[in-house]
């Protein structure tokens, strides 16, 4: 489908910068201010222009009426879990478990209250956002409850900003207390919350305020205490002067001993040190950034870690308590072919959710030493573990993700081999039952083999019409596992295939894997990429012609990469909230957080790797691009929304296809959606831009066949 439609008048303002001697042109450099009102006019020109174009379709109206049938029968998903911080003492209520919950009632994720025993019948309602409040609307960023239960602490954020400080919430007398931590949670480093075991106070991070410059208040977080019951004016910091610019802080105390656990990113590389709190007050480093150990979590038995030495795939180390010394560590768990995510000691044993190649799984490692070896814990096909949670004295929880079923919480009792699945049940939409999963792989450029994770609709054939939609990420040692499945219901409902790919750059196979697709080797990522649309199209899973590519964040450069270095291979792009300008990224604050996973262009090597593959630095004139959407937030501190201008605004003076090049700016939300109608309206979009652009043929919508079959006499 062309467009004729004029797209808005953008001015070439030429900018040169000159690195290591290249002379770099940057004809809309003047996009990226989006403070100045000629960028909001001309920003909200585009966002017309495109919802214009979505809206005359006569697809529109159906699929938003689809898409928010979906949601209100099938959004249902746990998205965080914690348990409170010690065994319930004097508490009326007994030990409880807190949820952020979604569900079809509640325009937002909801804060809940379970009993241990997760009994549906008796979970709470704590916090519904959207009742707030207030222009832009509130979301929950971060969840930190009392050791006894009867308090939490919480950062709202208005408009997706991920912006706030840090509110009590008491859950005896049903009201917010009075006091208010301020710039205690942020887009950058984001935010952490601990409180001490005897509920009396709480550690929390801080961000600078005017004792620093503006421009350095999006870094030097830091830890601080509050006593409950002060002024937060007289709070302490106790920690942080010796940390870099580009910490990200993760807090946890262990409620037997006190102890307190400071988790430090250097940036978004994958570098981290650990700190632990004596009890004389000092902060002791137990690892550095060097190091390789890349998590840790405290328990009665010591301090475990995760070391990824050797770019394995991880192994587990446990410190006796009180030490520190790195190398006294010992080995509870060796390196293996699974790649380890995440932690949790519990009774008598720790526990490690692992993944490889896209699919996870649970072990189980008993203590102490000596003990039976580790042992799987049984969870269903085509699933992966995270939010490991232990409710003291009673059982470890997990969220189990699936591509078929919703995000909920399951449960492993005390000595029993067979988790359990909790009374938080959800229902299962019929079009997502139906999936096929099948897992293939493709071969890069280089040989490396890359796992494909393909989902098929009912009545899928080979070598058949449909379309198919590719999603691709590829970087921070993030592992793309199984993920419910509803934000794609009405592409499956439409006939519409979808493959994942696991490229390097990811975690899927441990840290080798990640180290594979970062600073100057990313271009990796890239090639594995377009060899998983390759191979789809090469068997004959879509005709070409009728591929379709989306990434988001970090994976929009993925998809900027596919569309700028094989413009032929796919007919559709979608680009969400993407990183498109890779010279340009570090300018903004979370771009410096960047720099260990992607380079900088200070460094000669890595400048020249950069420039290479930008996407927006790759348009070239006079080249038949094909359709591409691109989606942003006005209010998104995570990736600036210059990128997503700047690179349309050079494909749509570039391009020669005719095809349509649409800019969706989105004033309500930043690094994503929150609100359920905001969720919906941006499917609508990317849908109907699919089934426009895609080549419809012979295909069919299962809808519109029960429509045409129940017409019939």
């Amino acid at each position: 489908m062309h467009d004729p439609t004029p797209v808005p008048s953008t001015p070439q303002r030429p900018v040169t910068d000159v690195y290591h001697g290249t002379e770099v042109v940057d004809e809309y450099r003047w996009l990226e201010d989006g403070t100045d009102p000629r960028v909001l006019r001309w920003s909200r020109a585009q966002d017309r222009r495109a919802a214009a174009w979505l809206e005359k379709s006569p697809l529109h109206r159906r699929i938003l009426r689809e898409v928010s049938a979906w949601y209100r029968t099938g959004r249902w998903s746990v998205l965080g879990i914690w348990s409170q911080g010690a065994a319930a003492g004097s508490s009326p209520a007994g030990p409880r478990v807190f949820l952020l919950r979604s569900d079809p009632k509640h325009p937002r994720p909801c804060l809940w209250a379970y009993p241990a025993d997760l009994a549906a019948r008796r979970g709470e309602l704590l916090l519904d956002p959207s009742r707030l409040g207030g222009r832009g609307g509130l979301s929950i960023d971060l969840v930190s409850p009392s050791p006894d239960g009867s308090r939490v602490a919480l950062c709202l954020s208005r408009g997706g900003s991920e912006q706030g400080p840090l509110r009590v919430l008491d859950l005896t007398r049903k009201r917010w207390t009075g006091e208010t931590l301020p710039r205690v949670h942020g887009a950058t480093a984001g935010g952490s919350a601990a409180w001490a075991p005897d509920g009396r106070g709480i550690y929390y991070t801080r961000y600078p305020g005017e004792e620093r410059p503006e421009a350095d208040r999006a870094f030097f977080q830091r830890v601080y205490y509050h006593p409950w019951g002060s002024d937060p004016s007289g709070d302490r910091e106790v920690m942080g002067q010796e940390l870099p610019r580009d910490a990200e802080i993760r807090l946890a105390v262990d409620p037997e001993t006190g102890s307190l656990l400071v988790t430090v990113a250097h940036g978004d590389g994958g570098e981290f040190s650990h700190y632990l709190r004596t009890p004389e007050g000092r902060f002791l480093r137990v690892t550095g950034p060097k190091d390789g150990i890349k998590g840790a979590a405290l328990g009665r038995e010591g301090l475990f870690l995760l070391d990824f030495r050797g770019d394995s795939g991880g192994r587990v180390l446990r410190l006796p308590p009180g030490e520190g010394d790195l190398s006294q560590a010992e080995e509870l768990l060796p390196p293996g072919p699974w790649s380890c995510q995440e932690i949790c000691p519990h009774g008598n044993a720790v526990y490690v959710s692992q993944q490889r190649g896209g699919l996870g799984r649970l072990l189980e490692v008993s203590l102490p030493r000596g003990s039976p070896g580790p042992r799987v814990v049984p969870t269903p096909p085509y699933s992966e573990v995270d939010a490991l949670t232990g409710v003291p004295g009673g059982e470890l929880l997990f969220l189990l993700s699936q591509y078929r079923e919703p995000r909920g919480v399951w449960a492993l009792p005390p000595g029993s081999r067979h988790p359990r699945r909790s009374e938080l049940t959800f229902p299962v939409l019929p079009v997502l039952k139906t999936l096929t999963l099948r897992q293939e792989f493709a071969t890069s450029k280089d040989g490396t083999k890359v796992p494909l994770t393909l989902l098929l609709p009912r009545g899928f054939r080979r070598h058949g019409p449909a379309p198919l939609l590719l999603e691709g990420y590829g970087g921070y040692g993030i592992s793309l596992g199984p993920d419910y499945e509803l934000p794609y219901a009405a592409w499956y409902q439409e006939g519409g295939a979808r493959a994942v790919a696991h490229l390097r750059g990811g975690g899927e196979f441990g840290e080798a894997w990640h180290k594979a697709g970062m600073l100057t080797r990313k271009q990796n990522v890239f090639d594995d990429f377009i060899a998983c649309a390759e191979h789809l199209v090469r068997r004959g899973y879509v005709r070409p012609g009728r591929l379709a590519v989306i990434g988001g964040s970090n994976g929009g450069l993925t998809v900027g990469a596919l569309l700028t270095q094989r413009p032929e291979l796919a007919a559709a792009v979608l680009g969400v909230v993407g990183v498109f300008d890779a010279l340009r990224s570090e300018v903004e604050a979370n771009g410096e957080f960047n720099i260990p996973e992607f380079g900088s262009v200070k460094d000669p090597e890595q400048f020249e790797a950069l420039r290479a593959y930008s996407p927006y630095h790759r348009v070239q004139p006079g080249t038949p691009y094909p359709a591409v959407l691109l989606t942003t937030g006005e209010n998104d501190h995570r990736v600036n929304p210059f990128h997503s201008r700047n690179v349309i605004a050079r494909l749509q003076a570039s391009s020669t296809s005719g095809h349509p090049l649409l800019l969706r700016a989105y004033r309500s939300f930043g690094h994503g959606p929150q609100a359920v109608d905001d969720v919906t309206a941006t499917l609508a979009d990317q849908y109907t831009f699919l089934l426009e652009v895609l080549p419809r043929g012979e295909r069919e919508s299962a809808s519109v066949a029960r429509r045409r079959r129940r017409s019939r006499p």
